[in-house]
């Protein structure tokens, strides 16, 4: 516990054991200006800076990278706001292709693609022949097609099996907005696609 007196009151505020902890392994929001990546199991802001493409690469890198028995790989909550993507994001997997990633938007956060970017937002690029347990919920991925000519929002270099992506909107890629050459039961829900 911490006990501390209140700013401008008499009184005390105490902080319980993980009063700043969340359900998702990280939190993701900006000011604006400053991306923040929060712990969600202790609470520790661990990753911050300018470039949301650094930010996010950081925590998907930090997460674990082999999962058995589908216990959760990750769960990176994104907070309402505007992520200007600047590079790609390569979304690491185990060798064997094991993982539970979730990717999840708070009111429809937006991931857009910076300005002659020109190189896909998210890849798999690794050697699994499959990767495993993938879902992208309640975001909003912005291609910024006027301003690029090459990238695809997703793009995975291999089969992609039990994936799900659930109420988001896909608008503007320059070429793909999800590239798979194979899946099996790959679930598209409830999103749309401009």
């Amino acid at each position: 516990y911490i006990v501390a007196p209140a700013l401008a009151s008499s009184s005390t505020v105490t902080l319980e054991p993980g009063t700043f902890t969340e359900t998702a392994s990280y939190v993701i929001w900006t000011d604006g200006t400053t991306i923040y990546a929060k712990n969600g199991q202790t609470g520790e802001v661990e990753f911050s800076g300018t470039d949301a493409a650094t930010v996010i690469q950081n925590v998907l890198n930090a997460l674990p990278n082999k999962i058995s028995n589908r216990e959760e790989g990750g769960r990176i909550l994104f907070k309402q706001g505007t992520y200007v993507i600047t590079k790609t994001i390569y979304i690491p997997w185990s060798p064997d292709g094991l993982s539970d990633l979730i990717l999840e938007g708070e009111n429809f956060a937006i991931l857009k693609l910076g300005d002659n970017v020109n190189a896909n937002m998210f890849e798999y690029n690794g050697t699994a022949s499959s990767i495993y347990w993938l879902t992208v919920k309640h975001l909003w991925f912005d291609g910024n097609k006027d301003n690029n000519v090459a990238g695809s929002i997703f793009y995975f270099n291999t089969e992609l099996k039990d994936c799900l992506f659930f109420d988001c909107f896909f608008y503007g890629a320059p070429e793909y907005i999800i590239y798979i050459p194979n899946a099996w039961n790959a679930r598209i829900l409830s999103c749309t696609f401009e």
